[in-house]
């Protein structure tokens, strides 16, 4: 009982953060592992053409999700960790506002679709468009209950809806292998989770004021808006900068070549929830701790360095194989696209903690013209690599317009706080290097383990270099991996 009492109650800080911080983590992972055997199975299926159809489609309609989303989530958690007791009012206030955006976003992309995608297409938008604000209202509904710190009932929902899809794209799709059928797949899931998620919401409202709080405040909208928009402009900014290169090689290539690198972006973005779901979990608590968040960042920064280096020098190991595993042969050009683009990541990675911060200091306005500047970068390096690039031209441009925001965003927190944007950055840079070449001279000197296949080659890769970094850490006594051994004592 005492574990159940870690995983499912809010004790005392650090036990929150853990509790927080493990149900995101294991929600992206599971959620990761699930998404992407659905996006596996589903571009088998639909071959790179008929998967580049979808993909492009998808990216288009990804755009106006956040559109839609204008920073709800993000103002959402943060006002109801601030103002418990109005969380009702905040919430159904800002479903209405939702709702109201939304709108909006679908007339603005329905009458632009033609411009970037053939008329054709247009029943696979209405399917796809719809399934995402279903999926956002699952978020925004999400959100509320992060702000309680209840990170267990979303994460858990995470997962059965990614658990589902999978079981649908394995099941229907091999049987109706349409992209349009594989929007529905989407749609329907969608749906139901919007439907549970929001059973768990008003499960949580504040029953003593719920008469008082129930009621449409034009005050509280407004408010709600103008502490959003800054999120959500940034929101929408960033997920341009990462469609908007589908949408240009499929005006200009065939839906093959879209197909192949969808594949790479697609492993990509799976890859980004991580860190943006970790940074969600921690916005709580890092509000709570304004004066001493220079410390509590650093902390953080740790298990990122933790976590995200070893992601980086894995890919250059494994990367290959995966892809092949996975996608299959027709796929193989996406793996220099993923190594180009898990660099990006990485950088990425350190973005969605930094820009965090400035938002639990009420700063987030401050990189705005950084995103706008990114957006030209983006816009004007499509427009000479792509043409002449094709997919690694592409990759390019996410990768060094991350790079930007992540020197500008480092820049613009310093401004502010206090911190080592690099603690103890050279012990997980120094077992990740020592983790690659101990691998590489496991297969070099061929010892038995790479010899069944490229299935198990890749399984034993992994499990020995998650045994060789960990240990090498303990080796060292670095602080996380003592910290987290303290967690036994609760």
């Amino acid at each position: 009982m005492q574990i159940l009492k870690i995983f499912f109650q809010n004790i005392e800080e650090r036990q929150i953060v853990f509790k927080n911080t493990f149900w995101s983590l294991l929600n992206k992972f599971l959620s990761y592992i699930l998404r992407g055997l659905s996006l596996i199975v589903a571009a088998r299926i639909l071959g790179p053409s008929n998967y580049g159809i979808f993909s492009a489609v998808f990216s288009f309609c990804n755009i106006f999700r956040f559109f839609s989303d204008f920073g709800l989530t993000t103002t959402i958690t943060k006002n109801v960790s601030e103002y418990r007791e109005k969380r009702t009012l905040i919430f159904l206030n800002s479903f209405i506002l939702f709702l109201l955006i939304s709108i909006l976003s679908f007339l603005i992309a329905y009458f632009l679709f033609d411009l970037f995608l053939k008329p054709s297409l247009k029943s696979l938008f209405f399917v796809i468009f719809f399934g995402l604000i279903l999926d956002l209202l699952r978020e925004i509904a999400s959100s509320f209950l992060i702000g309680l710190e209840k990170m267990e009932i979303p994460s858990i929902l995470k997962i059965l809806i990614n658990l589902f899809s999978f079981l649908g794209v394995f099941f229907y799709l091999r049987k109706n292998p349409t992209p349009i059928n594989l929007g529905y797949i989407y749609f329907w899931i969608f749906l139901l989770g919007a439907i549970v998620i929001l059973f768990f919401v008003f499960k949580h409202f504040n029953k003593l004021n719920l008469k008082d709080e129930v009621k449409i405040s034009l005050k509280i909208i407004s408010y709600i808006f103008k502490d959003a928009w800054i999120f959500g402009l940034g929101n929408v900014l960033f997920f341009i900068n990462i469609n908007l290169t589908i949408l240009i090689l499929s005006k200009i290539f065939d839906p093959k070549l879209v197909g192949i690198y969808s594949a790479a972006l697609r492993f990509y973005e799976a890859l980004t929830v991580i860190p943006i779901s970790f940074t969600a979990a921690i916005l709580p608590t890092m509000i709570r701790k304004k004066e001493k968040i220079g410390i509590f960042l650093e902390k953080i920064l740790r298990i990122f360095h933790l976590i995200f280096w070893p992601l980086l020098f894995g890919s250059f190991l494994v990367g290959k194989d995966l892809i092949i595993l996975l996608f299959g042969n027709d796929y193989q050009q996406s793996f220099y696209p993923f190594l180009i683009l898990m660099l990006g990541f990485l950088f990425n990675s350190y973005i969605s903690l930094f820009i965090t911060a400035l938002t639990a200091i009420g700063k987030r306005k401050e990189m705005l013209i950084f995103d706008f500047l990114s957006i030209f970068i983006v816009i004007i390096l499509s427009l000479i690599l792509i043409p002449k690039f094709s997919i690694y031209g592409a990759s390019f441009v996410h990768l060094l317009s991350f790079f930007v925001l992540y020197v500008f965003s480092n820049l613009t927190l310093k401004k502010f706080i206090k911190f080592n944007s690099m603690p103890k950055f050279l012990n997980y840079l120094l077992a990740s290097f020592l983790m690659a070449v101990f691998i590489y001279f496991l297969g070099v000197f061929n010892l038995g383990v790479f010899n069944f296949g490229i299935l198990w080659s890749v399984i034993f890769k992994i499990f020995f270099g998650i045994i060789f970094y960990f240990s090498f850490l303990y080796l060292i006594k670095d602080e996380v991996i003592l910290d987290i051994k303290k967690l036994r004592n609760y």
